[in-house]
């Protein structure tokens, strides 16, 4: 989705602390990689690895971001999650995300 702020894939349960990862690396001009219980327009979901960068000038300013977005499997979503100590967290949204897809 070229050029386009991917909010619009958000929903009632996307984690709020991933959407927080991403707005604070953006601000400090880092990188992060979040994966994501993200909605389609007709309202089923998917789990969505994503990925921000900032691009620099020459100056190291921040001029730009690239983003990077795969969707994953459940079971890649739910190992990341263990690995990530969010087990919790997962089974909260992929009881939403068995619910709609």
């Amino acid at each position: 989705i070229l050029g386009r702020n991917c909010r619009f894939l958000q929903g009632p349960e996307t984690d709020p602390a991933a959407v927080e990862k991403i707005r604070h690396a953006i601000n400090q001009g880092v990188d992060a990689s979040v994966c994501l219980l993200n909605y389609r327009i007709d309202g089923t979901t998917f789990w969505n690895q994503f990925f921000i960068a900032p691009l620099r000038d020459s100056d190291g300013m921040v001029v730009n971001y690239v983003g990077v977005q795969c969707k994953v499997s459940d079971d890649f979503a739910r190992a990341l999650a263990r690995s990530e100590g969010g087990e919790k967290t997962f089974d909260n949204q992929y009881n939403a995300h068995s619910a709609t897809s």
